[in-house]
């Protein structure tokens, strides 16, 4: 059985073969969240400024799994091609010098600090607690998903505006195009049972079943559920929820996708909480997926986000 590499080399053999001329198929490796490596290939129109890339470990497992590689190669290139960027696209890269056309297409995300640190020597980002709130910029969206680029701190220098001023825009631009979603877990456990649960939804689930039975227990995450943890990051979101409970806020991790959080009793045990969620981030999370280990608390009164002691 070839290994993951000669693979690669098939695939962009055999998409270079049908592609000729136009476009140029080439490998491209990345590092995605927490430092994952992922093995890509790109294609490039040659006159292009941009180009798709697509992972190969789901294709790569299909072949081990015994499917043709005409049929792998064949579902490659029509998704390179439903997402080879278009003109407006382009164009929309080559404006992102000009701070007043991004304004508007900047948001956040929530990583982890420590597992993404080399990463983000380069970038813009606020450290909060053991994770960093990083800065993106949507190039284009619709239903079939996002192009996005991470702000690097070069890109700044032209745009005369402070890293602190950028972020604060690109959550509120969350808070009003992609706004923070908060339901009980029984909402989840529903849809669980159903079956249409979405697939980052499973870490909160499986806390859910590692908590006592008589807690109440919430979601926090977006609306379109994608990299919802940063939901508690909007202004005056955990401030809101603290007020509608009535009391500080304990936040469990449970993936990069959203939170779990309950009321702050005088029993909490931090140490349990904590081996809880490092369990389920080792068991059900993948390793991509993964926001942190540790345990938050909200006060109420302050407003203070702090890892529990």
């Amino acid at each position: 059985m070839m290994t993951i590499e000669e693979f690669r080399e098939k695939v962009i053999k055999e998409l270079n073969a049908i592609y000729g001329r136009e476009y140029e198929v080439f490998p491209l490796d990345l590092t995605k969240n927490n430092s994952v490596r992922r093995c890509g290939i790109s294609a490039k129109r040659k006159d292009a400024l941009a180009s798709p890339v697509v992972y190969l470990e789901g294709y790569y497992k299909d072949y081990q799994d015994g499917m043709e590689m005409e049929k792998i190669v064949s579902t490659i290139q029509r998704m390179l091609m439903e997402t080879v960027p278009s003109r407006e696209i382009e164009r929309q890269v080559a404006t992102l010098s000009d701070f007043e056309t991004v304004r508007d297409h900047l948001q956040c995300r929530l990583i982890n600090y420590s597992a993404n640190e080399d990463a983000l020597r380069n970038q813009v980002f606020r450290r909060v607690c053991d994770l960093a709130l990083v800065l993106e910029i949507v190039i284009h969206s619709d239903e079939k998903g996002s192009m996005t680029m991470r702000v690097q701190k070069k890109m700044t220098e032209d745009w005369e505006i402070s890293d602190d001023e950028l972020l604060d825009q690109a959550l509120e631009n969350g808070k009003r195009k992609n706004p923070a979603r908060f339901f009980r877990v029984e909402s989840l456990l529903k849809s669980l049972l159903a079956g249409t649960l979405d697939e980052q939804e499973t870490g909160a689930a499986q806390m859910e079943t590692e908590m006592e039975p008589d807690l109440d227990l919430y979601v926090l995450t977006v609306n379109k559920g994608i990299h919802g943890a940063v939901a508690m990051m909007y202004p005056g979101c955990l401030e809101k929820i603290a007020d509608e409970l009535g009391s500080d806020l304990v936040i469990l991790p449970s993936s990069i996708h959203e939170t779990l959080i309950f009321s702050r009793t005088k029993r909490d045990d931090w140490k349990s909480l904590r081996q809880m969620v490092y369990t389920v981030n080792r068991q059900h999370v993948e390793e991509e997926e993964r926001l942190s280990d540790q345990v938050y608390v909200f006060c109420r009164t302050n407003g203070i986000l702090t890892l529990a002691a």
